[in-house]
Parts: C-alpha cells; structure tokens; sequence
C-alpha cells in the first residue's frame, strides 16, 4: 500500500490513477480519470517503475496532528499478516537560495528528522508552525500561495 499526504484523509482502491499534469509534467499513472492526490501519484509512478503494484492508497491530511497519522498508520500496519508501506513525505522547500521558500538553515536538519522518523517507522514529531515556515506541505497550501505573492527578490 501507498500511503502519502494530501489535503484531506481519503482511501482509494488498488486501481485508482493519478496525473502530474497539474504540476505541468505530462506523466499519468494508472488507467482511467486520476483521482490521486500528488504524493499518492508519485508512490503509484513509482511502484509503476518497478512493475510492482499496491493493495491500496491512502491520503492523510497535511494538518493532521501526530495522533490523526499515527492511528490510521497502526490500523493499515495490522490489516494483513504481512503489510509492506511505501509512505510518502514532503521536504521542506527552503534548501537552497533558488528553493521556492528560499534559503533556511533549518530546512536541512527539519528534513533530517523527517527521514530518520520514518526510518524508525515512527511518526515524526514536527511542529506544524515551522513546517508551514519551511513549506513541507508544499507551495499548494495556503501560506506557501502566499508566500510565492509576497516573497520579495534576491
């Protein structure tokens, strides 16, 4: 199964696709309307690559708090004997000076924390507050629309 972030928390069957084209590349992933959010596109693209297929996909909301993704991630854990997750996660957008939410010195280190988490298979204890500053949800979100009007030039 593929599990990944989106606006708000939905399952969607082994069949459902998805399409970057909102994100102007030219890219579908499974047949018939895409209905996937972007992290769940990503996963499915990915799974695709390697002629893998997933039982399932689900989207958590970006604003859930630890609990909100911690136990629907407990229940698909124990839905079968065996479970395999590819969970998908935002990086922050504030790497480099040419980043969409320029350059922030906690970008690296709030990445960090991210992946390490996950690779505990623990959920990351993030503060939102920093993560909408860093824009780990993603320009898509409402501070991060602003963000992109409002940032001046450099």
């Amino acid at each position: 199964m593929v599990v990944g972030g989106a606006d708000r928390t939905m399952a969607y069957g082994a069949d459902a696709a998805g399409s970057l084209a909102p994100w102007g590349v030219d890219v579908r992933s499974g047949e018939g309307e895409p209905v996937l959010p972007l992290s769940l596109t990503v996963g499915r693209w990915l799974l695709e690559r390697e002629r893998l297929t997933a039982s399932g996909f689900h989207a958590i909301s970006f604003g859930a708090t630890p609990g909100g993704v911690r136990g629907p991630g407990e229940r698909l854990a124990a839905s079968a004997g065996r479970v395999a997750m590819l969970v998908m996660a935002d990086g922050s957008a504030c790497l480099t000076e040419k980043s969409p939410g320029y350059l922030d010195p906690r970008a690296k280190p709030y990445d960090r924390a991210i992946v390490e988490a996950l690779a505990r298979a623990e959920v990351p204890a993030l503060d939102p507050g920093e993560a909408a500053e860093l824009w780990v949800a993603g320009p898509r979100g409402p501070a991060g629309a602003r963000r992109v009007r409002e940032r001046p030039a450099r």
